[in-house]
């Protein structure tokens, strides 16, 4: 579609949604924008957004000298933007996704999974001014317009997933809740993409720093997300990138129109910080937290809560914000937890508060191989396509707790009872110097010695997957950095 096609779409779907909100044109870049209300409205929709975010996410990361610091660079970002008089807040998340994403009104959201992937402070500045990009835009405001005008739902105007495409792009669209939308939509998406891109670039100019750092990550995410498909036995061709349904555009492209970008504008300031940014992400988590639990290969393990078990084999598991799933071949084993009221049997919590089916067959009570009190059932459960058959277990715990198992196949059978009778059984709660010898990832930053190489300096990394990908990937040797005595680099290790 040409410029002039493009602008007349635009104002015909400006005349169609007159009743809903007028046309404007955006303060950001001067482009006709389809955003109703005001930017006073859009702070009102963050603010009560806010502490729906945080609770999707486990909250924000504990850290504040690190949170300090990513405050830092947001508004030093914020103050050479369009809308450098209205409250920002920049918040750095518990999650390991490699993301970051913005509500309106100035809420801008950073992921330490992010953090642990940039090289320097510029590629962190970067991925804030794009995110801030998108509030001065008041593309969340576009959007609720748009979901309007198209008749589906949003997210309250949330733009997720803002510097991501592919899996981990996915589980932050499952994470907020996002509903799949149609193409047009969807582009529309993509140009706003685009368009913060090119807004996070004029920020880091603005603010004096090396503008060559927004396409620099964008690389990063590539590469990045072709290591996590190799890491998940997966293969990730062009099709993960890019789709007409994404609501992302193809990442290679960005990466040569931020470049483009970063060209025009002469890339003349060259701060980008690599030795401050390692100092203050020293320590950082990676991978899962404390807080959220450990997936060590067929293994569960909780310090924080204090329990661990074991799923059979053939089963994988994954760690989500509100259960563990291990998926099996036509089968999936969930664990989640629940509460006993006091006085209730586990036979009768299992039929009804848990279940609440009122038709669980053969329900019966078992003592575990840990000693533990338990009921198990089976009856049919209700999913999208249909319905299933699923066993049940629920284990009394400690002031009340049940952890739950659920086993969720097509036709429950003995050797389903088994895998599922066989995770129980392995559950077990941990003592507190149990709990305490679990110890997350960190990020360790060390300097390179005289002899060092990537193989060598890969062989101290505690982790059992491609530790000598992970290492190039982390430290950006994919992307042209040499390793040189002297030099900082990050090292992945328990403690």
């Amino acid at each position: 579609m040409n410029i002039i096609a493009l602008r007349r779409a635009a104002l015909a779907a400006c005349l169609a949604a007159v009743s809903l909100s007028a046309c404007s044109t955006s303060k950001s870049d001067g482009s006709l924008s389809l955003a109703s209300g005001n930017i006073d409205d859009d702070i009102r929709l963050g603010q009560e957004e806010h502490p729906k975010i945080l609770q999707q996410y486990g909250g924000a990361y504990d850290d504040p000298k690190l949170a300090a610091y990513i405050d830092r660079i947001g508004q030093r970002l914020k103050a050479v933007s369009e809308y450098a008089d209205i409250p920002f807040t920049f918040t750095l998340l518990d999650s390991e996704v490699v993301n970051a994403f913005a509500l309106p009104g100035g809420y801008v959201y950073v992921s330490r999974g992010l953090l642990a992937l940039a090289e320097d402070e510029a590629e962190v500045a970067g991925v804030i001014g794009h995110e801030i990009g998108h509030v001065t835009s008041r593309h969340g405001a576009e959007r609720q317009t748009a979901t309007m005008l198209g008749g589906v739902l949003g997210v309250l105007g949330t733009i997720g997933g803002a510097v991501l495409a592919g899996d981990a792009g996915a589980q932050l669209g499952q994470q907020l809740g996002q509903v799949a939308i149609g193409g047009g939509l969807a582009q529309y998406s993509q140009s706003q993409e685009f368009q913060a891109d090119k807004l996070g670039v004029r920020y880091l100019a603005r603010a004096g720093y090396d503008t060559e750092a927004m396409g620099d990550f964008l690389q990063a995410l590539q590469t990045n997300a072709e290591l996590q498909a190799r890491l998940n036995g997966q293969t990730l061709g062009s099709g993960g990138f890019d789709h007409f349904f994404s609501s992302h555009p193809y990442t290679p492209d960005r990466v040569t129109r931020a470049r483009e970008r970063s060209d025009e504008r002469g890339a003349s300031n060259s701060e980008r910080d690599r030795g401050r940014f390692l100092q203050e992400i020293d320590g950082l988590v990676y991978g899962e937290s404390p807080a959220q639990g450990y997936v060590m290969g067929q293994e569960f393990a909780h310090p924080q809560m204090r329990f661990r078990f074991a799923v059979p084999d053939g089963f994988t598991l994954r760690n989500a914000p509100t259960a563990v799933y291990g998926k099996g071949e036509n089968r999936t084993i969930i664990f989640d937890m629940g509460k006993l009221e006091s006085g209730t049997s586990l036979t009768r919590y299992s039929a009804k508060d848990w279940a609440d089916m009122g038709k669980l067959d053969d329900v019966e009570s078992v003592r575990l191989e840990s000693g533990l009190d338990a009921a198990i059932g089976r009856g049919k459960v209700k999913l999208n396509s249909g319905t299933a058959e699923a066993g049940f277990v629920a284990i009394k715990g400690r002031d009340g707790t049940v952890y739950r198992f659920v086993l969720v196949t097509g036709s429950f059978g003995s050797d389903d009872r088994r895998a599922l009778l066989s995770t129980a059984n392995s559950f077990r709660q941990l003592s507190a110097s149990e709990a305490a010898r679990l110890k997350p990832l960190r990020i360790q930053i060390v300097e390179v010695r005289p002899g060092d190489s990537i193989d060598s300096l890969a062989a101290r990394m505690e982790i059992e997957d491609l530790p000598r990908e992970q290492f190039i990937t982390i430290n950006g040797l994919d992307r042209g950095h040499e390793l040189r005595a002297g030099d900082k680099v990050k090292l992945l290790i328990r403690k």
